[in-house]
């Protein structure tokens, strides 16, 4: 039998963590959304690789860090691990050359600055804020 990269999360975390989509599942299947339509991203604040492994292992593909240190850690320790990293939360200007480099997708994005300085560092996918 073939292991893979994301099996190696401990089969606690999985249970715990497939519970939990199981959770937002439903609450999504109860609202007034098309399922299809929504993405599940696992924000993994505070939480180590094994809980990045974890969700990959119950099908999800998308992460989410807030913290750049955060991001690039648990990217390189789950480097074998097929997700998207989207980052979350507030941008800093000045981290913005590396966020580019490593995340796969930047969310609320609210100045047009954040948009110049990401479309001159290669772009990415980005989500843009709206007030």
């Amino acid at each position: 039998m073939t292991t893979s990269p994301a099996s190696s999360a401990s089969d606690d975390l999985v249970r715990l963590v497939a519970a939990n989509l199981a959770a937002v599942r439903a609450r999504i299947a109860s609202s007034a959304r098309e399922p299809d339509g929504v993405r599940v991203v696992a924000v993994t604040k505070a939480f180590g690789p094994e809980m990045v492994r974890a969700a990959a292992a119950v099908g999800l593909d998308a992460v989410g860090e807030n913290y750049l240190d955060e991001l690039v850690a648990k990217r390189v320790a789950t480097s074998d691990v097929d997700v998207r990293w989207h980052f979350l939360g507030a941008l800093q200007s000045n981290k913005i050359a590396e966020l580019v480099g490593v995340a796969d997708v930047l969310c609320s994005v609210s100045r047009d600055k954040e948009i110049d300085k990401i479309a001159s560092a290669g772009g990415a996918v980005v989500y843009v804020q709206v007030d």
